[in-house]
């Protein structure tokens, strides 16, 4: 998958489609990349989600593989990022699917 910018084309990762916010995007290359890697900040593209508060992009990694219990570098989890972020409605969901 490849996002024109400035003029060339350069590669997207979920990570990106995930820091934009662009759900359908996410969507449509999910498949391509492991939802469990970290970036050099330590973000994968859950933890990325639970932060930002995307609630509908956390689900669809959540229901696509994307493990909660994945932590990062520093020991932090998508749960940890989602309180940080006061997203309760993320907090739930993960707690949700964690007891399912």
């Amino acid at each position: 998958m490849y996002m024109k910018q400035r003029y060339r084309l350069v590669p997207i990762s979920l990570l990106d489609a995930v820091n934009i916010g662009n759900l359908e995007l996410v969507h449509k290359i999910l498949g391509e990349f492991d939802g469990d890697v970290d970036d050099v900040g330590g973000f994968s593209p859950l933890r990325a989600a639970a932060f930002q508060g995307m609630v509908e992009i956390v689900e669809l990694l959540l229901r696509n593989g994307a493990d909660p219990l994945v932590n990062n570098k520093d020991g932090k989890f998508a749960l940890d990022f989602a309180r940080k972020g006061n997203h309760d409605n993320i907090i739930e969901s993960i707690e949700h699917w964690l007891l399912s």
